[in-house]
């Protein structure tokens, strides 16, 4: 992991912290901070993917993945948006959604590097586990929106951690001479 990429993980870690804090802080608008955000940068990496389909992506094996991709996140994005506009228990519905989602990914996608023998298995089963737990934990307490509110918080500070941690980890070079 080179200097930008820590630097990137140490930012979005302190501004989820911030996030997870702003929601402990007063849930009703920590949770529509947080769905405007999410929402603002879902448009924005969907618009990415789709700038960079059709600057290269076009050209390379796979690339109409990028442009699915790119469309499925700007209309995520969308949706979150639209969300805002609902009360407090669909936005956090719909945020708890998405962490269940990411660890449902997360969970194949470290089934997939165990079956090909990576190194990193471990921490994505463990990521995964947390997060679909953080998302039972919610629909457990559905009826409460503080209540959700502070799990989801709880979440978001153990993805900071995560990030924290992932900057510590050494990963070993592999030099071509």
């Amino acid at each position: 992991m080179n200097l930008r990429q820590k630097l990137f993980n140490l930012i979005i870690g302190s501004l989820l912290i911030l996030a997870a804090v702003t929601i402990i802080a007063d849930p009703v608008v920590g949770v529509d901070i947080l769905a405007g955000f999410l929402s603002i940068t879902l448009v924005a990496a969907g618009i990415r993917e789709i700038v960079f389909f059709f600057q290269m992506g076009r050209f390379m094996v796979g690339g109409k993945t990028v442009f699915y991709t790119g469309i499925i996140m700007m209309d995520a994005g969308i949706l979150a948006g639209a969300v805002l506009l609902m009360s407090k228990f669909y936005v956090l519905l719909y945020l708890v959604g998405f962490f269940a989602f990411y660890g449902v990914v997360t969970l194949l996608r470290a089934r997939e590097e165990m079956h090909f023998e990576g190194s990193g298995w471990k921490y994505r089963i463990l990521y995964a586990v947390v997060d679909l737990v953080i998302a039972v934990a919610c629909v457990f307490f559905i009826r409460s929106t503080e209540m959700m509110g502070y799990i989801y918080a709880g979440g978001l500070i153990f993805t900071a951690l995560s990030r924290f941690a992932l900057m510590r980890r050494r990963v070993v070079g592999v030099y071509i001479q």
